[in-house]
C-alpha cells in the first residue's frame, strides 16, 4: 500500500499550499497538476455537480503528478464517502462539521467495522482491484480526514472536534463563518478575524493541524504564525476569469 505523503506532511505541520479546482474538464486539472509550488488540489464536490465518476477522472489525471488530490465532500453521507474511498480518494475534507458527534460520525464513515461503518469490498480501485491483499487492514492509516469548522456553533466546539480521534486537521471555513456571523462576503471583517484567530490558537494548543483560505502572502503569514499550515490560496475559476479580464484590459489600453 502506498504511503500517504500528504497526510505525513500535514501531521508534521509542513506548509502546504493548494488551490480549489472547480473548472470542468481535464485540461485545467492537468495544468494545475503540473504547476510548481502547489502541494494539493482541492477537488470540490460541495459547490460543483461532481459525483464519484467525475472525481475518478480527476484522480486518474493527477496519478502521475506530485500534487495531492484532496476531495471536499458534498455531505456527510456515509454511502457517498465510501464510494469515494473505494475509487482511491485518500484525503477528504468534510464541510460543516459543527459538533464532536458529527465529527465522530464522519470518522466512522471512513473506517471499516468494528471502528466504523464503511462497507467492505475487495475488488475496488483503492485496493488495486483486489491485488493489494493488505488494503483492508491498513486503510485506516492512509485516510486523511479534515473537518471544516465554519459556523459559530463549530467555533464553540472547536477543541472537541480537533481532538476527535480520526480527525487529522481542522479547516476554518472563513467565508461561511462570515455569513453565519452576519458579514456575508467579508471574511476579513475584524469580528470574523478575531474569531478565526482564537480558533486557530485553540486548535494549535490542542495539538491538531489546521488550515484556512489565505489568498494573499500577508494573510498566509498571519495565519501561519497562529499555527495554520494548510492553505488554499485561490480558486481556479476565479483566477482564470481575473487573468482574462486583465489581458483584455491591457489590450484595450
Amino acid at each position: 500500500m502506498a504511503v500517504n505523503t500528504f497526510l505525513q506532511a500535514l501531521r508534521s505541520r509542513q506548509p502546504l499550499m493548494g488551490l480549489w479546482a472547480n473548472l470542468d474538464g481535464c485540461a485545467a486539472t492537468e495544468v494545475l497538476g503540473a504547476t510548481p509550488g502547489l502541494d494539493w488540489i482541492g477537488i470540490d464536490c460541495e459547490h460543483t455537480p461532481r459525483d464519484a465518476a467525475d472525481v475518478l477522472t480527476q484522480l486518474r489525471i493527477l496519478a502521475a503528478s506530485p500534487v495531492a488530490p484532496v476531495v471536499r465532500l458534498a455531505s456527510h453521507d456515509a454511502g457517498r464517502i465510501a464510494a469515494l474511498l473505494d475509487i482511491g480518494v485518500c484525503n477528504l475534507i468534510a464541510p460543516h462539521v459543527e459538533t464532536p458527534e458529527q465529527a465522530r460520525a464522519v470518522v466512522r464513515a471512513t473506517r471499516y467495522p468494528p471502528q466504523g461503518v464503511r462497507g467492505y469490498a475487495s475488488g475496488h480501485r483503492a485496493g488495486a482491484y483486489g491485488r493489494d491483499k493488505h488494503y483492508g487492514a491498513n486503510a485506516h492509516d492512509t485516510v486523511c480526514l479534515i473537518a471544516m469548522a465554519e459556523t459559530r456553533e463549530a467555533m464553540g466546539h472547536i477543541v472537541e472536534i480537533a481532538t476527535t480521534e480520526g480527525v487529522d486537521a481542522i479547516y476554518i471555513g472563513a467565508a461561511d463563518l462570515a455569513c453565519d456571523m452576519g458579514f456575508m462576503g467579508q471574511p476579513s471583517h475584524p469580528e470574523v478575524k478575531a474569531v478565526i484567530e482564537t480558533a486557530l490558537k485553540s486548535v494549535a494548543a490542542a495539538g491538531c493541524a489546521s488550515g484556512i483560505s489565505a489568498q494573499t502572502r500577508v494573510l498566509r503569514s498571519e495565519y501561519q504564525a497562529l499555527g495554520a499550515s494548510l492553505f488554499a490560496v485561490g480558486q481556479d475559476v476565479l483566477l482564470f476569469g481575473a487573468a482574462i479580464e486583465r489581458h483584455i484590459a491591457a489590450m484595450n489600453h
